[in-house]
Protein backbone atom coordinates (compact mmCIF):
# COMPACT_ATOMS: atom_id res chain seq x y z
CA UNK A 1 0.00 0.00 0.00
CA UNK A 2 2.56 2.14 0.76
CA UNK A 3 4.25 1.82 -2.56
CA UNK A 4 1.22 2.72 -4.19
CA UNK A 5 0.51 6.18 -1.97
CA UNK A 6 4.16 6.86 -3.34
CA UNK A 7 3.84 6.84 -6.88
CA UNK A 8 0.61 8.64 -6.38
CA UNK A 9 2.17 11.55 -4.65
CA UNK A 10 4.92 11.47 -7.43
CA UNK A 11 2.35 11.59 -10.53
CA UNK A 12 0.53 14.55 -8.48
CA UNK A 13 3.93 15.73 -8.17
CA UNK A 14 4.90 16.03 -11.55
CA UNK A 15 1.39 17.04 -12.91
CA UNK A 16 1.49 19.98 -10.34
CA UNK A 17 1.22 23.49 -11.70
CA UNK A 18 5.01 24.84 -11.59
CA UNK A 19 4.18 28.64 -13.33
CA UNK A 20 5.81 31.55 -11.69
CA UNK A 21 3.66 33.67 -13.55
CA UNK A 22 1.20 35.72 -11.80
CA UNK A 23 -1.23 35.44 -14.90
CA UNK A 24 -0.72 39.23 -15.02
CA UNK A 25 -0.07 41.07 -18.00
CA UNK A 26 1.87 44.60 -17.44
CA UNK A 27 2.46 44.88 -21.10
CA UNK A 28 -1.05 45.21 -22.72
CA UNK A 29 -0.36 42.78 -25.74
CA UNK A 30 -2.45 40.58 -24.16
CA UNK A 31 0.80 37.95 -24.68
CA UNK A 32 2.90 38.21 -21.74
CA UNK A 33 4.97 40.73 -23.83
CA UNK A 34 5.10 38.25 -27.61
CA UNK A 35 5.28 40.24 -30.43
CA UNK A 36 4.41 39.46 -34.34
CA UNK A 37 7.41 39.84 -36.33
CA UNK A 38 7.61 40.18 -39.87
CA UNK A 39 9.84 36.84 -41.60
CA UNK A 40 12.06 37.31 -44.04
CA UNK A 41 12.04 34.79 -46.98
CA UNK A 42 14.77 32.89 -48.19
CA UNK A 43 15.92 30.87 -50.62
CA UNK A 44 17.64 27.29 -50.74
CA UNK A 45 21.07 28.95 -50.48
CA UNK A 46 19.49 30.89 -47.38
CA UNK A 47 19.68 34.09 -48.82
CA UNK A 48 16.77 36.74 -48.97
CA UNK A 49 14.39 36.88 -51.62
CA UNK A 50 13.53 40.08 -52.71
CA UNK A 51 9.99 41.32 -52.05
CA UNK A 52 7.34 41.65 -54.42
CA UNK A 53 4.62 44.00 -55.51
CA UNK A 54 1.67 41.93 -54.97
CA UNK A 55 0.22 44.55 -58.09
CA UNK A 56 2.64 42.98 -60.15
CA UNK A 57 1.66 39.48 -59.92
CA UNK A 58 1.06 37.30 -63.05
CA UNK A 59 -2.58 37.84 -64.30
CA UNK A 60 -4.20 35.07 -65.24
CA UNK A 61 -5.97 36.62 -68.11
CA UNK A 62 -2.38 37.27 -69.46
CA UNK A 63 -2.76 39.44 -72.83
CA UNK A 64 -5.67 38.44 -74.22
CA UNK A 65 -3.86 36.72 -77.37
CA UNK A 66 -3.19 32.67 -75.67
CA UNK A 67 -4.45 30.09 -77.78
CA UNK A 68 -4.71 26.10 -77.26
CA UNK A 69 -6.57 23.27 -79.48
CA UNK A 70 -9.69 22.68 -77.99
CA UNK A 71 -10.58 20.60 -74.71
CA UNK A 72 -7.16 21.53 -73.50
CA UNK A 73 -7.10 20.65 -69.83
CA UNK A 74 -5.40 21.05 -66.62
CA UNK A 75 -5.85 18.65 -63.47
CA UNK A 76 -5.72 18.70 -59.85
CA UNK A 77 -5.69 15.90 -57.97
CA UNK A 78 -6.29 16.30 -54.17
CA UNK A 79 -8.96 15.56 -51.19
CA UNK A 80 -12.13 16.76 -52.50
CA UNK A 81 -13.87 14.86 -49.66
CA UNK A 82 -12.59 13.83 -46.75
CA UNK A 83 -11.18 14.84 -43.63
CA UNK A 84 -8.69 17.12 -45.52
CA UNK A 85 -11.38 18.41 -48.26
CA UNK A 86 -11.23 21.86 -47.13
CA UNK A 87 -7.51 21.78 -48.39
CA UNK A 88 -8.66 20.74 -51.87
CA UNK A 89 -11.60 22.69 -51.88
CA UNK A 90 -9.28 26.00 -51.48
CA UNK A 91 -7.41 25.11 -54.38
CA UNK A 92 -9.64 24.27 -56.51
CA UNK A 93 -11.95 27.18 -56.38
CA UNK A 94 -8.37 29.13 -56.10
CA UNK A 95 -7.73 27.57 -59.78
CA UNK A 96 -11.57 28.30 -61.30
CA UNK A 97 -11.18 31.52 -60.01
CA UNK A 98 -8.09 32.06 -62.03
CA UNK A 99 -9.64 29.84 -65.10
CA UNK A 100 -12.40 31.89 -65.80
CA UNK A 101 -10.36 35.02 -65.80
CA UNK A 102 -8.26 33.67 -68.56
CA UNK A 103 -11.15 32.06 -70.57
CA UNK A 104 -12.55 35.29 -70.37
CA UNK A 105 -10.19 37.25 -71.81
CA UNK A 106 -8.78 34.31 -73.69
CA UNK A 107 -11.32 32.77 -76.17
CA UNK A 108 -8.93 31.47 -78.92
CA UNK A 109 -7.96 29.13 -75.55
CA UNK A 110 -10.47 28.18 -72.97
CA UNK A 111 -9.00 26.13 -70.48
CA UNK A 112 -11.02 23.08 -68.34
CA UNK A 113 -10.35 21.78 -65.17
CA UNK A 114 -10.38 18.05 -64.29
CA UNK A 115 -10.80 17.36 -60.54
CA UNK A 116 -9.61 13.75 -59.14
CA UNK A 117 -10.36 13.30 -55.85
CA UNK A 118 -8.20 11.40 -53.64
CA UNK A 119 -9.44 11.62 -50.81
CA UNK A 120 -6.13 12.89 -49.26
CA UNK A 121 -5.53 8.98 -49.49
CA UNK A 122 -2.34 8.08 -50.71
CA UNK A 123 -3.30 4.25 -52.04
CA UNK A 124 -6.17 6.64 -54.04
CA UNK A 125 -3.60 8.81 -55.10
CA UNK A 126 -1.62 6.27 -56.83
CA UNK A 127 -4.70 5.22 -58.46
CA UNK A 128 -5.64 8.86 -59.53
CA UNK A 129 -2.52 9.85 -60.94
CA UNK A 130 -2.59 7.32 -63.72
CA UNK A 131 -5.53 8.60 -65.43
CA UNK A 132 -4.43 12.22 -64.85
CA UNK A 133 -0.90 11.25 -66.97
CA UNK A 134 -3.17 8.98 -70.03
CA UNK A 135 -5.22 11.88 -70.77
CA UNK A 136 -4.00 13.57 -73.74
CA UNK A 137 -6.03 16.36 -72.80
CA UNK A 138 -4.32 17.55 -69.76
CA UNK A 139 -1.59 19.62 -70.37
Amino acid sequence: MLAIGAAAALALTGCSDKSTDSGSDTTGTGTGGLSIQPVTQVDLEGREVPKTDPAQAADPAGTGSATCPPGTAIAMAGALTGPDAALGINIVNGVKLALDKHNQANPGCRIELKQFDTEGDPQKATQVIPQIVNDRSII
